[in-house]
């Protein structure tokens, strides 16, 4: 794993990374803040101690709570059981996080020009109709910005083929639902917190 070799030798700037690809990772401006305190944490010991976690972040007990459950739930960090000198206690894993930046770093590398034709013409052949300009800039934009892939298209082209009327605000919207389903992410307006959190990091 590239990045996790990169993060061992203090060559992976995972904070700066976090917070520019929040729209990409699908997670909201209380879980950024846990997730860099969860790998700060763990950048010292690998020992769950919710307690010690909980006080590095300038979050309520209760945000605290729901985003550390809900990162937990999205697999971007997990806990276990390890034994050391006939003793076993919790201990945290990062590896999905890795894992997550991973898969999104490569998502941005696949999104090539012969890809771009290709999920075009999938669209083209799933609404029926030759695409005017606005709906290739929409579908450049799904697939450069919010990097969705030519199998998302062809999933969500599945899911609309019993519907009456499928056009490109009916895609995009299939696009987003299975994007969120089984993520959650939470759209709130970004807290004040969180912005004095960001211009405090070094």
């Amino acid at each position: 794993m590239i990045l996790k070799r990169l993060f061992e030798s203090d060559c992976f700037d995972y904070k700066k990374f976090i917070l520019d690809n929040l729209k990409h990772l699908i997670i909201d401006a209380s879980e950024a803040i846990v997730l860099i305190k969860i790998i700060e944490y763990y950048e010292t010991t690998d020992a769950f101690n919710l307690e010690k976690l909980r006080e590095t972040a300038p979050l309520s007990k209760k945000n605290f709570d729901e985003a550390l459950a809900s990162l937990l739930d999205k697999g971007f960090y997990s806990i276990y059981l390890k034994e050391e000198n006939g003793i076993s206690e919790e201990a945290i894993s990062i590896e999905g996080f890795f894992d997550r930046c991973e898969q999104l770093l490569s998502s941005k590398i696949s999104n090539d020009p012969s890809e771009l034709q290709e999920i075009l013409r999938i669209v083209s052949v799933g609404l029926n109709k030759i695409l005017i300009a606005t709906e290739i800039e929409i579908v450049k934009s799904l697939v450069e910005e919010d990097m969705y892939t030519k199998n998302d298209f062809e999933k969500a082209f599945v899911k609309l083929k019993d519907k009456n009327v499928v056009n490109i605000k009916s895609l995009v919207s299939e696009l987003e639902k299975e994007r969120k389903k089984g993520l959650k992410p939470k759209t709130k307006e970004i807290p004040q917190g969180f912005l004095d959190f960001v211009n405090n990091i070094k």
